[in-house]
């Protein structure tokens, strides 16, 4: 039901959005700063304007923003731009430390 709401309001998840979330997701994995409970924790919200990498499905423990627009990629940490060439492993994970420095500071 809410895959239809969100279609009604014209918000499709893409393929590089869903990308970008099981990347970013790995990379918090792949660091022993985590416990699996705190990965459960981590969701996305997609908006018409961005894809949100959330902590406990709240807007105000954003790790970061995923931004594609057309052939414009980047990643918004902590409202600082990263430009990505396009959402790729190897482009995400040069963002590594401050992803993670990311979730850390708001999972507390």
């Amino acid at each position: 039901m809410v895959v239809e709401e969100a279609k009604l309001k014209g918000i499709i998840t893409t393929e590089e959005e869903y990308k970008a979330f099981n990347v970013i997701k790995t990379v918090l994995a792949m660091s022993s700063k985590f416990k699996n409970s705190e990965l459960d924790r981590i969701g996305f919200r997609d908006q018409k304007s961005s894809f949100k990498i959330l902590i406990d499905d709240n807007q105000k423990k954003c790790i970061c923003d995923v931004v594609i627009r057309g052939k414009v990629y980047y990643i918004e940490i902590d409202k600082k731009k990263y430009p990505i060439e396009g959402v790729t492993v190897a482009d995400i994970t040069k963002l590594k430390k401050e992803i993670v420095q990311s979730a850390l500071e708001k999972l507390n």
